[in-house]
This record gives C-alpha cells, sequence and structure tokens, in this order.
C-alpha cells in the first residue's frame, strides 16, 4: 500500500500537505502525533470519507474502500451478541446465511480474543475494554487487505492491550495484510510498530523505521517537549523529562 503526495484542506484552514508512506504486506505503522497534528484527517481520506489530493494504491492497483476493515475510536454500542457482531465482519463474503467457513472464522476469532464466555451476551453488557476486542475480532474476520485501528489500547489496562497488540501483531504476520495503527503509548508502539509515521501540525515529520526515530529530538521535536529515550535490547522506552 503506498500514499503519494496526499494532500487534504479544511474549510478552517487546517491541511495535510504531502503526507508520503508505504506500508508492506506483514507490517504494522505506527500512526502518531499529538491532538490535532492530522491523525483522523489522514484515515478519513485512506477510508475515502473525505477527499483530499493524491495518490492510493494497493499492489500498484487504485485502491478501493473495501480492501479496508476499519475500528474507530468508538464504534457504538448495538444490541446484539457477542456471535453476531463479530459475524457482521462476515457479510462481504456471505451468501443468503452464514456458512459453515463464516461459523469457522467466527469460532477462531471468539477463541484468539477470549470472548468464547462471552459469546451470547449482548454487546450492551460488556465492558468498554471487551467491547473493543469484540470490534477488533469483527474487522479481522472481514478478511481485508489492509486493518486500522484508530486509538485500539485506549479503553484497556496494560495487560488487556499487550494481549490485544499481541494477536494484532500475529494475524497481521499470518494473513500477511497490512495494519495502520494509531496509538497515543510510544512505549507500547516502540514494541508492535514495524514502521512509524509522525504527524505535526499537518505535515509529515518522519516516516521510517523505529532505529531511525525513536530519538531524543525527533520525539521532542514530535510533543513539544523534551523526552529521554533509553534502550533496552530492541525496545525503546520513552519518559518526559521532569524538572
Amino acid at each position: 500500500m503506498e500514499i503519494k503526495n496526499l494532500s487534504y484542506q479544511h474549510k478552517n484552514n487546517f491541511s495535510l500537505k504531502n503526507i508520503n508512506f508505504k506500508v508492506e504486506k506483514g507490517e504494522i505503522l505506527g500512526i502518531l502525533g499529538s491532538n490535532g497534528s492530522g491523525k483522523t484527517t489522514l484515515i478519513k481520506n485512506i477510508l475515502g470519507i473525505l477527499n483530499g489530493n493524491g495518490e492510493i494504491t494497493i499492489d500498484n492497483s487504485p485502491f478501493k474502500k473495501h480492501m479496508i476493515s476499519y475500528v474507530p475510536q468508538d464504534s457504538g454500542l448495538n444490541n446484539l451478541t457477542v456471535f453476531d457482531t463479530i459475524m457482521l465482519g462476515r457479510i462481504p463474503h456471505m451468501g443468503y446465511k452464514e456458512s459453515k467457513k463464516d461459523i469457522e472464522i467466527v469460532t477462531q476469532l471468539l477463541d484468539k480474543f477470549n470472548l468464547n464466555h462471552f459469546k451470547d451476551r449482548k454487546i450492551s453488557s460488556l465492558s468498554g475494554g471487551e467491547r473493543q476486542r469484540c470490534y477488533i475480532a469483527r474487522a479481522l474476520a472481514q478478511n481485508s487487505e489492509v486493518l486500522i485501528l484508530d486509538e485500539p489500547t485506549s479503553s484497556l489496562d496494560v495487560a488487556n492491550a499487550i494481549h490485544i497488540l499481541n494477536i494484532i501483531k500475529e494475524v497481521i504476520r499470518e494473513k500477511n495484510i497490512r495494519c495502520l495503527i494509531i496509538i497515543h503509548d510510544l512505549n507500547l508502539a516502540s514494541n508492535f510498530c514495524n514502521n512509524f509515521l509522525f504527524l505535526k501540525n499537518g505535515e509529515q515529520i518522519f516516516f521510517g523505521k523505529k532505529e531511525d526515530c525513536f530519538k531524543s529530538e525527533i520525539i521532542s521535536n514530535l510533543y513539544n517537549i523534551d523526552m529521554n529515550i533509553y534502550k533496552v535490547d530492541t525496545t525503546f522506552f520513552v519518559h518526559p523529562k521532569l524538572d
């Protein structure tokens, strides 16, 4: 998947300016930046909700919306069971009713996300973290070529956040698909993302590997706060400098 010279102008003069990056099969791209940096605007352009200038291709062919599975920050509530909610992800693939394959895929995802004991419960009865697991499972049930996640760990405690990201990483590799993830936790991002796109005031200030971007001067510039960067093995840890 490749984005070339993507730009978008809001009525209030906020814009995305010449965004360029690639996401290869099996990779997770972390999209980082402070609030208002353009992360959501970028995702909306990729999804076709907004229509800016530029080119989006996948395997050198025009990119189409049906190639994407998307999990927003707030997926809302419904009155369906967990099983039926995840089955919604199979709609693009099923005929008049679900097939044995559809049921098998949903059952596997219930296992992966530790949701089996919730499968007959209504979504509205679950905690925020449990719902998030369900919505990510629904997105993966679509078997799309690109998975986009908008702050998927925001409602999760640390243990569940790591569990979910481990599953996502495993599935991305298994299915050899691409993943774009908006995430605010730099330390979690360092563990799970292959490459990074840093946005600031609608502009791209970095795209590349974590070894090249997890540097004090780059992260400090990204968030306008002095940061300390520590490396342990292959993992980077980021902490603000305190007086």
